[in-house]
């Protein structure tokens, strides 16, 4: 069993959580995964995220996500849609013969 640092703290494998991540407010979302007393919530956290240069909403997946110090990230299923279409980069090696 690990052992956790009392100073972490336990957030979600999502932009929220991310190095990349600058938070702006909330916007609303009709796929909000937060509920108040039992019933869903209309809107979620969003900001900017600055590998990307865009907006997006705190609780997006992406490839290019990079944890916090101080966070113990977890799982967290992705959402059905982003904020804003988004282009991942590919990495591609050139080779030259």
């Amino acid at each position: 069993m690990t052992a956790i640092n009392p100073c972490s703290v336990q957030m979600p494998k999502a932009c929220i959580s991310c190095i990349h991540f600058t938070g702006q407010g909330f916007a609303d979302d009709e796929h909000c995964p937060f509920e108040d007393w039992n019933d869903p919530k209309k809107r979620t956290p969003f900001g900017t995220c600055g590998q990307h240069k865009q907006e997006v909403f705190a609780t997006e997946i992406c490839g290019s996500y990079q944890c916090e110090a101080g966070v113990i990230s977890h799982q967290v299923d992705n959402r059905p849609q982003p904020r804003q279409p988004l282009q991942e980069r590919l990495c591609l090696e050139e080779h030259r013969v």
